[in-house]
């Protein structure tokens, strides 16, 4: 394999977990969809490839500076038998924190 090939491959490899995770999304209608999924699910034994070199760096880049949000606590609240959350009975109060 020559060299440019496979540093393509691996740039892409490397950003397969994202597609696998489901955190790549791209438009449902466009014009070029179409021919990108195409390109890009056919690396690397198609003869076009002019998008993939584009998409693995565009990756690269938008995880590099997109922070990592700590998990968000939240409340949950239980209802009585009247379903009042907690208006007569004080039960809509926080009962537990989680992290999710």
């Amino acid at each position: 394999m020559r060299g440019s090939k496979f540093d393509k491959t691996a740039r892409l490899q490397a950003q397969a977990a994202r597609f696998e995770a489901g955190q790549v999304f791209v438009p449902q209608q466009a014009h070029w969809l179409a021919d990108y999924l195409v390109e890009l699910l056919a690396f690397p034994t198609a003869r076009r490839n002019d998008q993939v070199d584009p998409t693995s760096q565009a990756l690269k880049y938008l995880t590099a500076r997109t922070p990592v949000l700590p998990a968000r606590q939240q409340k949950i609240a239980r209802r009585c038998k009247r379903q009042c959350w907690g208006a007569c009975c004080g039960l809509g109060t926080p009962q537990a924190n989680f992290t999710a």
